[in-house]
């Protein structure tokens, strides 16, 4: 009686072994310690007990670390995409009542979230959940991420027109999520922040945005410092763990 609710019907099967195929890939391509050069070994020896920022390994193994922690942090990478699903997909329900949204804005609000911003992190999760070790599972987060902070700065400057005050705050979540708990190396949490601050600026003369406050930059400045700080100790954390066990 429940044939045509089977996970194969609606593609959840397909997506599951794709994701396994891509997991033993994964697997397959890791190192050991009993393939390495010696002069990689030594290397990973003094990285292992030596202090300080550390944004490369060997040549003959950076690619082999790569590919495992983008695997390692693929868990948490699906779930920063399905977290704004949650929250965007409940706030409208209550735009019009609890965050006390004019009529019109809180139906913008409505188009916008289900329209662009869910789509675009349900298909980041897709991708992430299907291609764990894959470059473009990081790719897909950061143009989500992106897509996200674009959107909410448009709703920013419709918010002015109709007289609400949509926060800015909310934007300023994305990159330090990001950056926090993407897993990604501290160059690109570099890239992204400084993405996020073009689009900020970009969205004052484009979109019409109310131009945030040097108190509000202030704030925002040191969230994304620390973010950056973070990102960097985590990844140097990592290697540094990576290099020991090898």
């Amino acid at each position: 009686m429940f044939d045509g609710f089977s996970p194969r019907l609606w593609g959840a099967d397909y997506l599951a072994r794709l994701r396994r195929r891509s997991l033993v890939r994964a697997a397959n391509q890791s190192s050991d310690a009993h393939g390495l050069k010696t002069t990689t070994v030594k290397a990973l020896e003094r990285i292992a007990t030596r202090s300080g920022p550390l944004l490369r390994l060997p040549a003959d193994v950076e690619p082999h670390y790569r590919r495992e922690w983008r695997t390692t942090a693929n868990y948490v990478r699906v779930i920063l995409c399905m977290l704004p699903v949650v929250v965007f997909g409940t706030l409208p329900a209550l735009g019009a009542h609890l965050l006390r949204m004019p009529a019109e804005m809180a139906e913008l609000v409505r188009i916008v979230y289900l329209g662009a911003i869910i789509p675009t992190a349900l298909l980041a999760s897709v991708i992430a959940w299907t291609l764990p070790q894959s470059r473009i599972a990081g790719v897909g987060l950061l143009a989500a991420g992106l897509i996200m902070v674009l959107t909410l700065e448009y709703l920013s400057a419709e918010g002015a027109r109709h007289g609400y005050d949509f926060d800015h705050a909310i934007a300023v979540c994305v990159p330090v999520a990001l950056s926090v708990l993407g897993g990604f190396r501290f160059g690109y949490v570099l890239g992204m922040i400084a993405a996020y601050i073009l689009v900020v600026l970009l969205a004052v003369p484009v979109l019409g945005a109310l131009p945030r406050s040097p108190t509000m930059w202030l704030g925002e400045g040191v969230l994304l410092f620390l973010s950056a700080f973070t990102a960097l100790w985590m990844e140097t954390t990592q290697r540094r763990s990576w290099a020991a066990r090898r």
